[in-house]
């Protein structure tokens, strides 16, 4: 039997009209959306398998502190569970909202992820390019599709991170059927891999409905939700747990004009909702979807409704995040349901030509000029926690200056940091990037000394030989440690120091209940604690703190992207830029490095004011500014910056727009 198009009265089902409506039944079948769901299954095997690594490492990034989910449409679905997924098991607050929301909101301090299958509708780039922009944190995007527009954005700003998950069972008609529940179950795999706990999830969807509905089946509740769907209006009523679901209902009744649909959690309803049910309960269906956790409060709740009411009660069981993956596929049967009784395929109900063109509009943006936005990044950077107006105030008048003192300054050394500076972390273990080689190659053309401070051993030089001809070696000076070891980048010793460190305070990390976790390496000069999963950078410096007081050790700790690091001696990477002063005669050195805020590894380093940053800065006015452009982090900025010097004398100058920019009251 074919597929017969949308009902062609147009008239709204009126009370009396339930038993024409169910002769319908039968006689006009959602078949596009029906083979959808047939092959759910291989979807959730799909997802089950498929590999995930890149997205449990961002997500591991933004687990640390608030989130924003974005999405339009059926990805605000998705992005409604990946919200509920990152409060439930990071306890940290998180958000779904639309595109057009994030736009026109101001700058939140928050982890950004954007959810969409195929990556192409305006709104949803836009979106990420403006949290990039915003550089709002760890900013990331999960696609279903690879080369997308979204993969542009994340190339123009390399911080963002794009997470893909593609298999061909991942395809969807008008509605998102299988990429919905794809998303769902790949985020619920990469939340378990950081917490270090299993999923909690069946290997199919066979065994999913078993665990789940207990005796019930999926492709029986159209069947069950008939008599409440006949009606005109459907009230739905849930488990906090399944708000994703009633999300995703809310959007499928709409977008296919599947009925009228009034959604509200178990305890809401209770708060003035139920007079519809008064005076509308002849034309209205109820739909009750209860969790375990609630399901006491779902029998007290369906026992008071009138007799009259036509309520389907459907209750899951189970492990939390099986049950939140199974309600998703209730939801879409109820809504195949739906396009049975109202004969309307929920997976190909058509398109309006004015809807074609609603779907293309863009939402617009400000018009900014790129100095202007750079600027506005610049000092946003700077207010990561003091935001009052005379911090502000203070900042504004900052700028201006280290801008100008940059721009006219005469630079014949740089000393760089190298992890996140010169080498982003996908290059960690391997070769300096070929466009940095380049240009420190250029930097030693234009007479200018070179110092690199790092809190790594040998491997970080090993590496820099690997990318630069070995002419330039002994002109490099490279602070190992954090500035412990101080020598040449022709040095190439294995052991650069001899001794260990104190038995007793490895010992005692070893021991503790946080930190006796972590890969811990150590030699006399420094003991670093590397990070998994797990561990929180914060929890784990204020741990090492109290770990050397208890030992009466004195020594300084620093924070790095990856690692903590113990300080046993009285050298920083400063002492880079003394050796560089002493040996080099360099006037003028500039400052370049990726963690300027406390209790960050280069905050130390970059206290000058000659001090320049490529991510993270203190909030000091007076030193360690970020002039990248807006959304420019990292090994990019660093780049950013070379283009930018050019020969001065016997020496470079840092060559900003911002400073062409000022106006001369500002200069």
């Amino acid at each position: 039997m074919g597929y017969v198009s949308e009902r062609t009265d147009r008239q709204p089902m009126k009370q009396g009209m339930a038993s024409a409506a169910f002769e319908l039944k039968g006689l006009e079948v959602p078949l596009r959306y029906k083979s959808e769901l047939l092959a759910l299954d291989t979807a959730y095997s799909a997802a089950m398998r498929i590999e995930i690594d890149e997205l449990i490492k961002i997500v591991h990034k933004q687990s640390f502190g608030p989130l924003i989910t974005i999405g339009s449409g059926g990805s605000f679905s998705s992005a409604t569970f990946g919200a509920a997924i990152h409060e439930r098991v990071t306890q940290e607050l998180a958000r779904a909202v639309t595109p057009l929301e994030f736009l026109d909101a101001s700058d939140i301090n928050a982890s950004v992820m954007c959810f969409s299958a195929s990556g192409r509708n305006r709104d949803i780039t836009y979106a990420l390019t403006s949290a990039a922009r915003r550089e709002c944190g760890p900013v990331s995007a999960f696609v279903m599709d690879r080369r997308t527009p979204l993969h542009a954005v994340a190339r123009k700003y390399t911080y963002c991170q794009i997470a893909e998950c593609c298999d061909a069972s991942f395809r969807d008609g008008f509605l998102a059927v299988a990429t919905l529940l794809a998303t769902s179950i790949v985020m619920t795999r990469a939340y378990a891999a950081i917490s270090n706990e299993h999923h909690g999830l069946p290997t199919n969807l066979s065994d999913l409905e078993r665990e789940t509905l207990r005796g019930e089946r999926y492709t029986d509740i159209p069947e069950k939700a008939k008599t409440a769907l006949l009606h005109e209006t459907a009230s739905l009523l849930v488990s906090p747990l399944f708000k994703a679901t009633a999300i995703d209902l809310e959007s499928r009744f709409v977008e296919a004009a599947l009925g009228n649909i009034h959604v509200a959690d178990l305890r809401n309803f209770g708060h003035g909702r139920h007079h519809w049910i008064a005076k509308r309960g002849n034309n209205t269906g109820i739909v009750v979807l209860a969790s375990d956790r609630n399901r006491s409060l779902a029998n007290r709740t369906t026992r008071l409704l009138p007799p009259t009411s036509d309520v389907c009660r459907i209750d899951l069981h189970g492990n939390i995040a099986a049950q939140a993956i199974s309600a998703l596929v209730v939801g879409l049967y109820i809504s195949c349901g739906a396009g049975e009784i109202r004969g309307i395929d929920p997976g190909k109900p058509g398109v309006p030509q004015f809807g074609r063109k609603l779907y293309h509009l863009s939402p617009g943006r400000r018009p900014t000029s790129e100095l202007e936005l750079d600027k506005r990044a610049a000092i946003r950077r700077k207010c990561y926690r003091d935001r009052s107006i005379d911090h502000q105030s203070a900042l504004q008048a900052g700028y201006v200056e280290a801008v100008g003192r940059l721009a006219t300054t005469s630079f014949g050394a740089i000393v760089f940091d190298y992890d996140g500076t010169l080498c982003g972390e996908e290059d960690r273990f391997r070769s300096m990037p070929k466009n940095v080689a380049e240009g420190l190659e250029k930097l030693n053309e234009a007479g200018v000394a070179i110092g690199i401070a790092t809190g790594r051993g040998s491997s970080a030089g090993k590496a820099m030989r690997e990318s630069l001809p070995s002419q330039l070696w002994s002109r490099i000076v490279i602070g190992y440690y954090n500035g412990a070891v101080i020598t040449s980048l022709e040095d190439d010793r294995d052991e650069l120091v001899q001794d260990d460190a104190p038995e007793r305070l490895i010992h005692a990390l070893q021991r503790d209940e946080i930190l006796g976790g972590a890969e811990i390496r150590s030699n006399a000069l420094q003991v670093s604690l590397r990070l998994e999963y797990s561990d929180s950078l914060m929890d784990m410096y204020e741990r090492t703190h109290i770990v050397l007081s208890d030992q009466q050790i004195e020594a300084k700790v620093h924070a790095s992207g990856h690692s903590i690091d113990v300080l046993l001696g009285r050298e920083s990477k400063c002492s880079v830029v003394d050796h560089i002063k002493i040996h080099k005669r360099a006037n003028g050195i500039l400052r370049v490095g990726d963690k300027g805020r406390w209790p960050g590894n280069d905050a130390d380093l970059l206290k000058d004011k000659f001090g320049l940053s490529v991510d993270e800065v203190s909030e000091d006015p007076d030193t360690c500014w970020n002039m990248a452009p807006a959304g420019v982090r990292g090994v990019q900025a660093t780049l950013h910056y070379l283009n930018r010097l050019e020969r001065h004398g016997d020496g470079v100058k840092l060559v900003l727009p911002a400073y062409e920019g000022l106006s001369f009251n500002e200069a």
